[in-house]
């Protein structure tokens, strides 16, 4: 994907440039553009999550403030991650996406608590090691003194 930059405005080869923005700096700040207003892009993009077959519109959020879309959630796989901005992104009106979405994995589940106790537990089981090891768990980083 390339991008092309002009000034503070930024178009994506190969998508449509954005129409009915005015460039004016006494419009900045305007919740409505053209004809649709932030209330009514927030209404079409859930209507474009519900629509979208591989997302699950129940876990995912959206705010819309003077066009700009942040989506917030967290989703199965990077391929729903992946559905979802593309559903916003087909949603004629919205000026830019603010990526959000967190991928649900197996370790989003797992503390440092469980991961120290596993550790100790693989430490316990090798007689060859000193019983003067210390174990510290941060931020799911294991490290031995």
């Amino acid at each position: 994907m390339v991008v092309e930059a002009s000034c503070r405005f930024f178009r994506i080869r190969g998508l449509p440039p954005l129409t009915g923005w005015s460039r004016r700096a006494d419009h900045v700040g305007m919740t409505r553009h053209g004809d649709t207003t932030d209330g009514k892009l927030k209404a079409s993009v859930v209507r474009e999550f519900v629509r979208a077959p591989d997302v699950d519109s129940t876990v995912l959020g959206v705010t819309v403030v003077d066009g700009v879309a942040p989506i917030l959630g967290e989703v199965g796989s990077h391929a729903e991650k992946v559905a979802a901005t593309e559903a916003v992104l087909r949603v004629e009106g919205v000026r830019a996406l603010a990526q959000e979405v967190q991928i649900r994995t197996a370790w989003s589940q797992v503390t440092d608590t469980d991961i120290a106790r596993d550790a100790e537990s693989a430490l316990e089981q090798d007689e060859d090691l000193p019983d003067t090891i210390d174990l510290v768990v941060d931020h799911r980083v294991v490290t031995l003194h």
